[in-house]
């Protein structure tokens, strides 16, 4: 034999602490997330903290979005903080800065709200995202993980003059998803680590390093190329391929943190 079944009305009375489960008020509750039962600017009942009937965003992002994230800035408007939303696919990034709860509308190409960011990650002009990304964030600046599979994986190339020459064909390379990682080096003057590659051939790759580190001239002996870790530049709408700008960052992470300002 089956239970009667038990309305369970919305408690469009809130919620009320002061007193037990047992002695409650009608239509109240004494444990509930989210609940604004009377709007009385709309003169209804509702449940849950979304106000209005309309959607602050009208139109749907292309493609599925592969992280969102709100973040603070440095900058005030109207003397309060400027507070970013950001969301991101595998081609594309879109920021709509607000105060408080009023947006800042600015022109753009793609909606009323959302603003395209620019660069190479922002536009799509040439990166693409991996799926499984990692994001973490600080004031009006955000870090990518982005992993994927190594374009590239040789051993015995040799360095002159900033490039590298390899035997492997660079047609996949993309210089501004991709970075050279130098697993293990033939040569004390070339560092281990992700080098920037500037320019490319068929068999050479033109390296940039930190503002401390000089490319020397020597052997590499085991070396990758694969997806570097990306920026995202909410202050000036800014994105693209990301690496310190002094010594040499690590590469291949699955997960970025920011710890005391810096970057893991």
């Amino acid at each position: 034999m089956k239970p009667e079944p038990v309305e369970i009305p919305f408690p469009i009375g809130g919620l009320d602490k002061r007193r037990s489960f047992q002695t409650e008020s009608p239509q109240t509750t004494v444990g509930s997330v989210n609940v604004v039962p009377d709007s009385q600017e709309e003169g209804r009942t509702r449940g849950g903290v979304r106000s209005g009937l309309a959607k602050t965003f009208p139109e749907q992002l292309p493609k599925t979005p592969l992280f969102l994230a709100i973040i603070d800035s440095p900058t005030y408007e109207t003397d309060q903080p400027v507070r970013y939303l950001v969301v991101g696919n595998e081609t594309h990034v879109y920021r709509s800065r607000s105060i408080k709860t009023e947006i800042i509308e600015t022109a753009t190409s793609y909606s009323q709200y959302l603003e395209l960011i620019t660069g190479d990650l922002g536009t799509g002009s040439g990166t693409v995202l991996s799926s499984n990304v990692s994001v973490t964030t600080r004031a009006g600046f955000m870090l990518i993980a982005d992993i994927g599979p190594k374009i590239i994986d040789g051993v015995n190339g040799t360095v002159s003059g900033g490039v590298l020459t390899i035997s492997e064909d660079t047609a996949e390379v993309d210089i501004e998803d991709h970075v050279l990682f130098v697993e293990t080096s033939g040569c004390p003057a070339i560092e281990t680590g992700a080098y920037q590659i500037t320019s490319k051939t068929t068999n050479t790759l033109t390296l940039a390093a930190g503002s401390d580190v000089v490319v020397g001239t020597g052997a590499v002996s085991v070396y990758s190329v694969r997806k570097g870790a990306k920026y995202i530049d909410l202050e000036e709408g800014t994105s693209g391929l990301f690496l310190a700008t002094r010594g040499i960052a690590p590469l291949g992470a699955t997960v970025v943190a920011m710890y005391r300002d810096r970057a893991f």
